[in-house]
């Protein structure tokens, strides 16, 4: 499993922020006698794209679900916005991480916008704010007004996706996106990796 960086230049980095991200050291998970994981390390700092790249079982999920608190590790340490996932405080700081898993499908029955403004609303603490959110959000995914307007039971799997990830976008300062990079265009891909675009450690 790989782990390619690229830093962002044009996002206004944290000064006072004494820790990254994201920060793993010798992760380890065990399923039975199976190891997933063994000895993995991580750091993800503000304004940088993490791309993990791995066949199927090799154990990308598997860190996902860790670095959400989904699981449990078994060995090493671990740090996501500066807190362990498995401290008791960790429910206050996971309302702040998007995560897009691989099989996540939006409500199809509302349009793009209305699925946005849904969830931007949880986030956002005016409706200026929450519309600031969506416009920096589907700028990113890719998606045009007209896109926005329909019903997202209308959209191919791929655009499901780049409203997805626009969604996740909207929880700020992090985001967790799992999915295979072959259901995307070149477009947005370069947008998931590229320097010029503003994410705050996005994985």
């Amino acid at each position: 499993m790989d782990s390619r960086v690229q830093p962002n230049p044009e996002v206004p980095l944290n000064k006072t922020a004494k820790a990254p991200a994201v920060m793993a050291r010798g992760l380890i998970k065990r399923f039975g006698r199976t190891v997933a994981l063994r000895g993995v390390d991580l750091e993800v700092a503000e304004g940088e794209v993490h791309v993990l790249a791995g066949h199927n079982g090799a154990g990308k999920t598997t860190l996902f679900r860790l670095i959400l608190g989904l699981l449990r590790r078994d060995g090493g340490d671990l740090k996501v916005l500066g807190v362990d996932p498995q401290d008791p405080a960790w429910p206050s700081v996971l309302r702040h991480v998007g995560y897009v898993p691989e099989d996540a499908q939006p409500y199809e029955r509302l349009t793009g916008y209305e699925y946005l403004r849904f969830f931007a609303k949880v986030y956002a603490s005016d409706a200026e704010e929450a519309d600031k959110m969506m416009s920096w959000a589907v700028q990113i995914a890719g998606l045009s007004d007209a896109d926005l307007r329909r019903k997202a039971g209308e959209y191919s799997n791929g655009m499901k996706k780049r409203l997805m990830i626009a969604r996740a976008l909207l929880s700020l300062p992090m985001s967790i996106s799992s999915f295979h990079m072959t259901v995307l265009s070149a477009e947005l891909r370069l947008a998931a990796t590229g320097p010029h675009r503003p994410h705050e450690g996005l994985l």
